[in-house]
């Protein structure tokens, strides 16, 4: 018999859940693999897929007596984030000619209850992976780029190789994000050992705040098989990451990087969250912002839905240089600059970049300029304009 504090449970749960097992095809990695450890008076919570394994362990209600291990049913998981807080979960296991079964015990509503739940055989669960190799320290602030590119990862499944974040040791250490359209970057803290690319599954992972508030060891395991990428463990305090990398080799993103940029403008930090709000707001399959001068200080951004202008933003801006009428897709410039508060241009076709005092950049390809956009018909000129405030 275990008994586990029900806030640890509903925590360890809410990590194990940014893995979604719980939609596997396979009934045993729709469990959820229980390790209590006598020896070192620990509580082990395991998922895993095909792909990866996270573990992430937490301290029993009362002393251990003995050690034991059992999957937990999704059934029999569901009951036991239902129950109240700062309660005590009871777990008791039982295997014999008629089968395998966990018993649970858990107050829910005030009320105590007791349900039994068939299970599967824990050797077919998967055994932990061997990670050897260099072992590399990370700090809190790698994890917090990591999530910042991360918006720039491609979802398209018929891009594999852009459906991840890229780790690479040069120029320093470097994080890479791209979707073939927008490609987000920061100087970051990486293994050296060498170069791969971490799933977005791995990357929602290790965005728990968990991982940012303590030191990390990372080891990169190299692989024989060409058909798979090298296997990297993340280990933070009591939380343990196995993940498999993408295969193939990552897209040369420096060339797309652009150059020779004449023009900048930075919005005030205080007029960004309002702006970001807006722009996120924006939807059109065909829809697009115009970024004009309205006059000095003061930058124009029209939004337009085939040809025809829908509202207007005028937000004040520290501006270098002189800036030519430029088109953007909403969504993406939202996306710049939720990374950076300052745009660089060099003219209305080439790319655009955003860019933060720590060097975090993100660069988003322009649309098609064809004029400003036209006012709709039937609507008073400046009638949909606002500020963002």
């Amino acid at each position: 018999m275990i008994k586990i504090p029900t806030d640890s449970f509903k925590q360890a749960g809410k990590l194990l859940r940014r893995l979604p097992f719980h939609r596997a095809k396979l009934p045993v990695f729709t469990h959820v693999a229980l390790f209590a450890d006598a020896a070192s008076q620990t509580v082990t919570l395991v998922v895993a897929t095909l792909d990866m394994r996270l573990e992430t362990s937490i301290p029993p209600a009362e002393p251990l007596s003995q050690t034991v291990s059992f999957l937990i049913p999704p059934e029999a998981l569901r009951s036991a984030l239902k129950a109240d807080r700062g309660s005590v979960l009871v777990l008791a296991y039982k295997c014999n000619r008629k089968g395998r079964s966990i018993r649970l015990k858990a107050p829910c509503g005030g009320i105590p209850i007791e349900t039994q739940h068939d299970t599967l055989d824990l050797a077919d669960f998967p055994m932990r992976p061997r990670a050897t190799g260099t072992a590399t320290v990370l700090p809190g602030r790698t994890f917090e780029m990591l999530s910042l590119v991360a918006t720039c990862a491609s979802s398209d499944q018929t891009r594999q190789i852009l459906n991840g974040v890229y780790f690479t040791p040069e120029d320093g250490g470097l994080l890479i994000a791209t979707d073939g359209r927008r490609l987000a970057g920061a100087p970051a803290t990486v293994p050296t050992a060498g170069s791969f690319i971490l799933p977005k599954g791995a990357v929602h992972i290790l965005g728990h705040p968990d991982f940012r508030k303590n030191p990390t060891t990372v080891t990169l395991t190299a692989n024989k098989d060409d058909n798979e990428g090298p296997l990297v463990c993340f280990q933070s305090e009591n939380h343990l990451l196995f993940s498999r990398t993408l295969s193939g080799t990552y897209p040369n993103w420096k060339q797309v990087m652009p150059r020779d940029m004449v023009t900048s403008l930075t919005i005030a930090e205080e007029r960004r969250p309002a702006l970001l709000t807006w722009l996120r707001s924006l939807r059109g399959a065909e829809g697009s912002v115009t970024l004009s001068r309205k006059r000095r200080g003061v930058l124009q951004l029209i939004h337009a839905d085939r040809g025809n202008i829908t509202s207007t933003v005028e937000v004040p801006v520290e501006q270098s240089g002189e800036l030519e009428p430029i088109s953007l897709d909403p969504a993406f410039l939202a996306t710049a600059l939720g990374i950076a508060p300052t745009l660089w241009f060099s003219d209305s076709m080439s790319p655009v970049i955003a860019r933060r005092l720590d060097g975090a950049f993100c660069v988003i390809m322009p649309m098609r300029f064809s004029g400003l956009p036209t006012q709709r018909a039937g609507t008073k000129a400046g009638s949909s304009s606002q500020a963002a405030a």
